[in-house]
């Protein structure tokens, strides 16, 4: 008869997990996350159809910045992470979990956590929602990136997703304090496209 104090072994391996990872420095827990999440999204099947991207950087609007590459064909993308990282848009279980059961009750692939928010659908159109489910994937050949499997996204469509936000805050409908941090980025980043435009500095990051 087993007891119930007695921990099961996915318990001794998650405290295992926690105490290797505290072991770790900050850049190979960072390397171990990468490999962790290409593992996963290879499992799917993602990232087959994978090209190169010989020409890699950091744009830089404000204070935000955000990954850039441009690929074998000259398109220009953006890391999906990064949008995210630049927005202030959290990673919580419950933001992907919304994301995925979304995904799942609409028979494809959901949309990135920076516009999952049930609140701002209403101001995402049938095109930019069709753009954004149907990510780019991508390999660095140069940066601390290489050969590192990337989610990327179109970098001229930066100023829709940022519009998203502008215009739920026209609509009053944003909540809570994260998604007032993301507004202000959303608007940082449309009055410095304002100046510059996305191309020209995905140019410059890239060289």
């Amino acid at each position: 008869m087993s007891d119930e104090s007695t921990p099961n072994a996915a318990e001794i391996g998650a405290k295992g997990g926690r105490a290797r990872a505290k072991a770790m420095t900050p850049k190979e827990r960072s390397d171990a996350a990468k490999k962790a999440v290409e593992a996963r999204w290879s499992k799917a099947g993602k990232g087959k159809d994978a090209v190169i991207a010989p020409h890699n950087g950091v744009i830089r609007i404000g204070t935000l910045e955000i990954p850039c590459s441009v690929l074998e064909d000259g398109a220009r993308v953006l890391h999906e992470r990064g949008i995210m990282k630049a927005l202030g848009v959290g990673r919580s279980g419950s933001a992907h979990n919304r994301a995925k059961k979304d995904a799942e009750e609409e028979g494809g692939a959901g949309l990135p956590l920076f516009v999952a928010p049930a609140n701002l659908k209403p101001f995402i159109d049938l095109e930019l929602a069709s753009v954004l489910q149907n990510p780019i994937w991508y390999r660095p050949a140069t940066s601390g990136d290489i050969g590192i499997l990337h989610k990327g996204v179109r970098a001229e469509i930066l100023p829709k997703i940022c519009n998203v936000w502008l215009k739920a805050r026209d609509a009053g409908v944003i909540r809570g304090e994260r998604q007032l941090i993301a507004v202000a980025s959303a608007d940082m980043i449309s009055r410095g496209l304002a100046e510059v435009g996305i191309t020209a500095l995905v140019d410059e990051a890239t060289g």
